[in-house]
């Protein structure tokens, strides 16, 4: 299944992003060592993407900031 199709069904429709940009981030992810590609042998799909221990720990920083901003703005969580 293509990236993009898999967003598309994760998301119910609710995230529309263009393929050629979608690759190009992931792109820019795996050199920020945020992101590491892989062959998955005997599989259709022609690569995996799966976050690095670097990316996890950005996406966690990240996570927090924005449930910190949110609280600050007085959204609810």
């Amino acid at each position: 299944m293509k990236l993009v199709d898999a967003i598309d069904r994760r998301t119910r429709g609710r995230v529309r992003i263009h393929p050629g940009l979608s690759y190009k981030t992931l792109a820019q992810l795996v050199d920020r060592g945020l992101v590491r590609r892989r062959k998955k042998p005997d599989s259709v799909a022609a690569a995996v993407y799966e976050l690095t221990a670097k990316g996890r720990r950005y996406a966690e920083r990240e996570g927090a900031e924005l449930a910190r901003l949110f609280k600050a703005g007085g959204a609810a969580t």
